[in-house]
């Protein structure tokens, strides 16, 4: 279960899933070796007898763009102002006592090869997510991808202490499971290893950065090293690294979040060889690091600066003197269009690669820019990027036909003549279109023959979408094997079946919460796909059991989600037990789950890597043992919700060898302090969550989020503290904690970004003020009921200029004056939460209007105040509002109406319950709101009538309530 107190895009449980076959969260393709199944023939469906879904009714117009020289000249939008730049065989039904335990499987053998190595790198990061909403984060992150990063040519699988190791050993790969292994004694193994070229230590967190310094020296051959995540490294080993390793010409620094400036620019400054550099994550560097990398380096080909929002403009207009430059990542960051149209310019002829996805500051004049200037681009990242139409669409589909990725989904106003303009990209192998709502399935039916070579198609969270699409693609893309179309609402048995039927090489196919598929689908897909790797079937409620025996065939699934699946029998799920080659399954809210269920899929589902049980309310605490036992490369483990399990069965049991376990979620469970920290010591858990669990006091402190454990207090959350510089969230909500507390996180967390502190009695302004004034980098706050809370609190809070998420529910010592200054600092906010703040008034909500344009979610909750005037405010200047409660407020129709017209694209919640709203916002809603999804208008003054054309016309809602009265 996840914390109740992040929305969907920033839950901190459960963390995304990462792919296995990389270091840099990339998944390599499926392969089956050097042939492939046998394609059928493709029956040609009869589209004429389908209707699609209504059409977006808004008038689409397009206006011929005018150039100068090579730039495009004309905007579409406003220029945004100037940012200013601030520092996740046969089933054995068997019995607990009928199992290894808890005696762990065996590693397997060891493999190592030898092999040459390029020297460079000239390929990167590929796919665009493939599971919703758990398994990878909505705008994932694109980095290089590492040169030598291949299983079978290299690679260390089992015991480190069994490999012959040599000097004739050029290429050294720790792979991922065995990371967690990988300590000093390890590391000083490698030392014979004197001529390596290669060395990929990624994901490996438990050798120390004193001893790395010590034996980096002994490989002065290096050629390319990946540190990623890594986070002991710092500026000394860089140090050491630039002194003894001359030859570098590729690092990957990928989230080392401990190195700023001073470590990059050593580095830089005395490895000149360097061609590929990724620093995704470093968030310390500023422009320093950047014009340091320009001035001394002259063969610069990969840069990557994800995340990194310390870097101007000024800086980046250096790139241009890389001509040789091929892959850009600059994924959300404060680029502009200055700079990117610059270095389009400059470097267009040999940029291969291009990701400014999230980069709210481009419009279409960069975009733009780029398709004329870069027409040898491959794959191009463009994603959430609300700001671009067809003006700049158009001209990446009229001259970048060597484009074989492209990501576009959300942005939201695309509509369909940019998917018109996309029928050139003949080379497409990648599309994702998701989440595109004014966009009809027309305009993609009709490109799609022309893109036979497609092999990935993502479409999920398009509420137009129906048979239509899915039957075109079973006649004219029989390549594709990757399919996204979850919660797109009418696609169907007819369409899934045919579909099946033509193409052979589905590997992927998401189809989780479309109600109207049956177990004939399943069927299908059983009978005809035989090599189908990922299947998501969350939330459809019209399988039944035979669904589950059906996929219970399918010898090759390796990820399975069928959560919230209450209708699944007992003896349903223990045929999960056949799919041996499972590494991820979720059951979570299958709540006929038992012991005996949970006992033989761990016993038979050996390669199990994350496991999510939530919810199991039959399920309790004497299948652990055997779980962890059995289980040896299980990474993440959630029994969160499983009221009944305690720790009675893991206090005092010691395993035979150390767990891999690194997520573990026992929330909301009775959990008591000996056994988790038994599963603490005997692990290497990076997150632990625990929140709601009575029974754990200050003794389990090396958690991450310690949320209502009522017995935790201000000593024992002190004392972690001191020992956790590097902690980026904290949630020690419902706790006995006060200002000392928060005193103490101000003055050791400097780096922390998402603090929870609700229902905190003794925590004041003082606490608060602390944080405001050395917690630069604060992104998330939660103060809600925090009753001692006043202005003085949230206006020092106002000095995080990267504040995004900020709740302050029920804090009624709470006024305009420190609103407006939250509004005036802060104008990344996307979320505003001010319920029972009965001071705050119009003013208040009218500077946020101003200043906060990306607001996308507001609750002004019982903020009699609050009237039209201000949120009339928020709807005209708010065009990004996705989620508006204004329960209990004074507002009449016309806020409504402002709100609907200006949002109506992205707004699916609307809570209006206790205003004085009456039929003629029904109207407007019915109209203007097509992806509406939860609707609350009890106890307003509309009618009948207004209520069934709400029916009628809004066929998303998935939560409607009206007024019983009517």
């Amino acid at each position: 279960m996840a914390n109740p107190d992040l929305d969907q895009n920033e839950q901190s449980f459960p963390p995304p899933y990462i792919p296995q076959t990389n270091n840099n969260n990339d998944e390599i393709p499926f392969s089956m070796g050097t042939t492939s199944p046998e394609q059928p023939l493709a029956s040609a469906p009869q589209l004429d007898n389908q209707q699609p879904p209504p059409p977006y009714r808004q008038m689409q117009f397009y206006q011929q763009p005018i150039y100068q020289q090579t730039i495009y000249q004309q905007p579409i939008y406003q220029q945004p102002p100037q940012q200013q730049f601030f520092q996740p065989n046969t089933t054995t039904t068997t019995t607990t006592s009928q199992m290894n335990f808890p005696q762990p499987i065996p590693p397997s053998n060891i493999s190592l090869t030898q092999i040459p190595s390029p020297l460079q790198n000239n390929t990167t990061v590929i796919p665009p997510p493939l599971y919703y909403p758990i398994d990878t984060e909505f705008f994932p992150t694109y980095t290089p991808e590492y040169t030598c990063n291949t299983e079978s040519s290299f690679g260390i699988g089992a015991s480190l202490t069994e490999v012959p190791l040599t000097d004739k050993v050029l290429n050294l790969f720790i792979k991922k499971r065995m990371a967690p292994q990988f300590d000093d004694k390890l590391l000083e193994s490698l030392i014979i290893c004197k001529n390596l070229e290669h060395l990929n230590l990624s994901n490996c967190l438990n050798f120390s950065s004193n001893l790395f310094s010590k034996y980096v020296c002994k490989f002065s051959h290096l050629k390319s090293l990946n540190l990623n995540n890594c986070q002991q490294i710092t500026n000394d080993n860089l140090s050491k690294i630039a002194s003894n390793c001359k030859n570098l010409e590729e690092i990957h620094l990928n989230n080392c979040i401990r190195i700023d400036d001073d470590g990059i620019c050593e580095l830089v400054g005395k490895c000149k060889k360097l061609k590929i550099i990724s620093l995704s994550g470093l968030t310390l560097l500023t422009d320093r690091s950047v014009n340091t990398i320009c001035n001394k380096l002259t063969d610069l080909e990969s840069l990557c600066l994800n995340h990194i929002q310390w870097v101007s403009e000024k800086s980046l207009l250096q790139l241009r003197k890389f001509p040789k430059l091929r892959s850009l990542f600059f994924y959300n960051t404060l680029i502009t269009d200055v700079s990117l149209c610059d270095i389009a310019v400059h470097c267009g002829p040999s940029l291969l690669v291009l990701n400014v996805s999230k980069c709210r500051n481009l419009s279409n004049n960069s975009i733009a820019t780029v398709a004329i200037n870069c027409r040898n681009l491959k794959r191009l990242f463009i994603q959430d990027n609300p700001a671009l139409t067809a003006q700049s669409i158009s001209l990446v589909g009229r001259n970048c036909l060597e484009l074989n990725v492209l990501r576009i989904d959300g942005c939201l106003n695309i509509m369909d003549d940019s998917i018109f303009s996309l029928e050139p990209l003949s080379k497409l192998k990648i599309l994702n279109l998701s989440g595109l709502p004014k966009i009809n399935e027309m305009s993609l039916i009709k490109i799609l023959p022309s893109l036979s070579d497609l092999e990935e198609l993502y479409l999920y969270d398009n509420p137009r979408f129906s048979d239509l699409t899915v039957k075109q693609l079973s006649v004219s893309n029989l390549r594709l094997h990757t399919l996204r179309v979850d919660n797109t609402n009418f696609v169907t048995n007819n369409s899934i079946i045919s579909l099946s039927n033509s193409i052979s090489y589905l590997r992927t196919i998401n189809l989780s919460h479309l109600t109207h598929i049956s177990d004939s689908t399943i069927l299908a897909l059983a009978t005809t796909q035989k090599f189908i790797q990922k299947l998501y079937l969350t939330g459809c409620k019209g399988l039944t059991n035979d669904t589950l025996f059906a996929v219970s065939s399918m010898s090759s699934l390796e990820v399975l989600r069928i959560d919230d699946g209450f209708q699944f029998s007992e003896e349903a799920l223990s045929s999960i037990g056949y799919l041996k080659n499972l590494s991820i399954l979720n059951i979570s809210g299958c709540v006929n789950t038992t012991n005996r269920i949970i006992d033989v899929i761990t016993y038979n589902c050996r390669q199990l890597v994350q496991l999510y049980m939530s919810r199991l309310p039959f399920v309790n605490d004497s299948v652990l043992p055997s779980l962890l036992s059995n289980l040896p490369k299980l990474r993440t483990l959630r029994i969160d919700g499983c009221t009944n399990m305690t720790d009675r069965s893991l206090t005092g049991i010691k395993f035979l060898n150390r767990l891999t376990l690194e997520v573990f979620n026992c929330s909301e469970t009775q959990m008591g302090c000996n056994g988790l920290l038994n599963i603490v010591q005997q692990s290497n858990i990076r997150e632990l969550y625990a929140w709601s669990c009575d029974y754990i006091t200050d003794d389990v402190l090396k958690t991450m989020a310690n949320n209502r454990c009522k017995h935790i207090g201000d000593k024992g959350v002190r004392a972690f503290i001191q020992r956790a510089p590097l902690l980026r969230v904290l949630n020690i909500s419902s706790t006995s904690v006060g200002d000392e507390t928060l005193q103490t996180v101000a003055g050791y967390c400097k780096r922390l970004k998402k603090l929870f502190v609700a229902n905190c009695p003794k925590i004041s302004s003082s606490g608060i003020s602390a944080i405001g004034f050395q917690c630069s980098e604060l992104s998330v706050l939660n103060v809600s009921r925090s009753h001692n809370l006043n202005d003085a609190g949230i206006i020092d809070i106002a000095r995080c200029r990267f504040l995004k998420r900020l709740l302050i529910n029920d804090c009624t010592r709470i006024s305009d004056i420190s609103i407006i200054k939250v509004a005036t600092n802060c104008p990344m906010l996307k979320e505003i939460s001010l319920k029972g703040c009965t001071n705050i008034g119009e003013v208040a909500v009218l500077s946020l209007s101003t200043y906060c344009k990306r607001l996308q979610v507001i609750d002004f909750t019982d903020c009699h105040l609050v009237t039209d005037l201000s949120i009339v405010g928020i709807g005209r200047e708010c065009l990004l509002l996705k989620k508006a409660i204004l329960c209990g407020t004074s507002i009449l129709d016309s806020a409504v109406i402002e709100i609907c017209v200006r949002s109506n694209v992205n707004i699916n919640t609307l809570d209006l319950q206790r205003t004085r709203i009456t039929d003629k916002s029904l109207d407007i809603i019915s109209q203007m709101c097509p992806g509406i999804k939860i609707l609350n208008i009890s106890n307003c003054g509309v009618s009948p009538q207004g209520v069934n054309l709400i029916k009628q016309s809004c066929f998303l809602l998935t939560n409607f309530t009206s007024n019983k009265m009517n």
